[in-house]
């Protein structure tokens, strides 16, 4: 595979992963049930730890997912201990507050990724 390929695919996850991101948002306020409850979870579970991922190479796709997930499960639970021990349970600021830090990890990485294939 070249490494045009590749960029293209990694930009193609981020670019997908921001809109999966921008989707939890708007119907976390809209609240379109099954649908925001489906979209809400599926983006808590795999988004934080993709975002990371994006600063580490990983070996093949399984791995990647599999990493995605553990990790994104680990900063929501690290998430809801910190809300909970701290008293200020407010988890819809939490998933913001980890959503907006997915999102800048994953654009950053969509900004090098675009700037390499121009190079």
């Amino acid at each position: 595979m070249t490494v045009f390929a590749l960029s293209n695919r990694r930009a193609t996850l981020d670019a997908t992963l921001v809109a999966l991101t921008a989707a939890a948002v708007v119907l976390s306020v809209v609240r379109v049930q099954p649908l925001s409850a489906l979209v809400i979870l599926l983006a808590m579970c795999v988004v934080p730890g993709a975002a990371l991922l994006t600063r580490v190479g990983t070996a093949d796709p399984l791995t990647t997912i599999a990493l995605a997930i553990g990790m994104s499960l680990a900063i929501d639970t690290a998430l809801a201990t910190a809300l909970a021990w701290s008293g200020w349970w407010h988890p819809e600021w939490g998933a913001l507050a980890v959503a907006a830090g997915a999102a800048g990890l994953l654009l950053a990485d969509l900004a090098r990724t675009r700037s390499k294939r121009t190079a």
